[in-house]
């Protein structure tokens, strides 16, 4: 695994205040989020503040990541960059849910 590339400013360095990104599922903290122009992973401007667990990826190897796989095959991400993935993401089916 020579391939650990990982920008650690862009790591949470806690585990309150996250945000996903809604398209690629990439998490960082919300301070970071407001720090930056665009998810650092898909360049989308989204965000959700609701997911449920993560996941670290810390190489893009095909064949070294098990967690690189199963994210492109089973959760709909499109990891482009090591760091911190929500597993799913939680979406309203609209605003009666909050009443």
């Amino acid at each position: 695994m020579d391939d650990l590339d990982v920008d650690f400013n862009m790591i949470p360095e806690d585990a309150k205040n996250l945000s996903a990104c809604s398209k690629c599922h990439y998490v960082m903290e919300n301070r970071q989020w407001r720090s930056i122009d665009g998810c650092p992973n898909c360049k989308e401007e989204r965000d959700t503040l609701r997911f449920q667990g993560a996941v670290a990826l810390l190489t893009m190897n095909d064949k070294d990541s098990y967690i690189l796989r199963l994210l492109r095959a089973n959760y709909n991400a499109e990891p482009r960059i090591p760091g911190i993935y929500a597993i799913t993401l939680v979406r309203r089916a609209s605003a009666e849910e909050d009443e």
